[in-house]
């Protein structure tokens, strides 16, 4: 028997959704367009969303989460924003493992 990470979350799962630059194409593909865009647990942002909002005319502003001990995922959140309609004013970053 087949543990569940062998044949990955979903028995039935067809091989290419498992891809994670067909899930992001689609995604940014879905996406694309909203003038403001507010994600969480936002990985692969060097390689895959940063340039492709870039490209499709997105400013952004993104926070990656701190690596600990108890936390070594390097996720974060992210909000973009198209900047023919807006413009950022400032932000301010915070890292809510230090808040709480």
């Amino acid at each position: 028997m087949k543990s569940r990470r062998d044949r990955g979350c979903h028995p039935d799962q067809v091989q290419y959704a498992q891809n994670y630059h067909y899930r992001y194409d689609r995604v940014i593909k879905e996406i694309q367009g909203i003038p403001i865009i507010c994600l969480q647990e936002v990985d692969r942002y060097e390689d895959i969303f940063g340039p492709r909002l870039t490209e499709l005319g997105y400013e952004m502003v993104v926070n990656i989460r701190k690596v600990t001990q108890t936390n070594l995922h390097t996720d974060g959140v992210l909000i973009a924003w198209l900047s023919d309609f807006y413009e950022k004013i400032e932000h301010q970053e915070i890292q809510y493992n230090d808040v709480f």
